[in-house]
């Protein structure tokens, strides 16, 4: 997901190290991890409900 977020912003010409919220610290994908930020509640409300025990239990 990242990686795929991160080609499509390098395909619209952006760069992916550069972002508001996410340091870059070494990472050339901040400004991916910006842009799925507002995704996250969704997705983990989604992964919990896939897998109500936790991951802990599912992993093992």
């Amino acid at each position: 997901m990242r990686a795929a977020t991160a080609r499509a912003i390098v395909s619209a010409g952006l760069h992916p190290s550069l972002s508001v919220h996410h340091r870059s610290g070494g990472s050339a994908l901040a400004l991916a991890d910006d842009l799925m930020e507002p995704f996250r509640p969704a997705i983990d409300l989604i992964t919990r409900r896939l897998c109500p025990e936790g991951f802990a239990k599912a992993l093992a």
